[in-house]
């Protein structure tokens, strides 16, 4: 071939070599001027966590969620897993740079003050996670992940594709199912901490009866 002439298939489409398993929370981005809110080398989990707060701050600026300092396993320690007098709602944000709607949905919706209040009353903390096998016409994805009669379990998913309004009454919505669900056991709770109280009395005053 002569000099400057080129293959066909040297332009492909970029899409046809991403694979499946290469796609995480915080890919390489399309744009190369935008850095990656999380490097795909970064190993430590915990680190992770913090490292992506940071990043995400800088990027998208205040007000933005405070997203949980550590590993997915200890956010969901620090909320669904506490007793459920204590126990909130975890959301779990799942971020894709090369997403074309990650930029609007994080400066409309995610970083809107109504959403952020929200997610300091009503949920334990924000995680951001890693993600394989995962479409990014999918993602930004919020996922809220509750715990419900001893079970851990993903009580709704929120995807980026929608207005701040419609995010605010999905989240709300599953605010409202979540806190019926949850005050049902907590009365359960209470009623069997009532009726183990009193059988310990009862035994307590039947042993002092048979000291007598």
């Amino acid at each position: 071939s002569t000099e400057g002439e080129q293959s066909e298939d040297e332009y492909q489409d970029a899409a046809d070599h991403m694979e499946e398993d290469d796609i995480f929370v915080s890919q390489e981005p399309s744009r190369p001027s935008i850095q990656p809110l999380l490097p795909d080398d970064f190993g430590d989990e915990a680190l992770a966590g913090i490292k992506f707060g940071e990043e995400f701050t800088n990027r998208y600026g205040q007000p933005s969620p405070h997203f949980f300092p550590g590993s997915l396993d200890d956010a969901l320690t620090e909320s669904c897993n506490k007793p459920v007098q204590e126990r909130k709602m975890l959301a779990v944000y799942l971020h894709h740079d090369s997403s074309v709607l990650t930029n609007v949905f994080c400066t409309q919706v995610l970083c809107n003050d109504p959403v952020i209040d929200m997610i300091n009353r009503h949920f334990g903390s924000v995680a951001s996670s890693t993600l394989r096998n995962f479409e990014i016409e999918k993602l930004p994805l919020v996922i809220l992940i509750a715990k419900l009669k001893g079970n851990l379990e993903i009580y709704r998913f929120i995807h980026g594709n929608i207005t701040l309004d419609e995010f605010m009454t999905s989240a709300l919505s599953a605010i409202e199912s979540y806190s019926q669900q949850i005050d049902g056991e907590k009365r359960e709770e209470q009623e069997r901490n009532e009726r183990n109280y009193m059988k310990e009395e009862q035994e307590r005053a039947f042993q002092e009866a048979q000291m007598l």
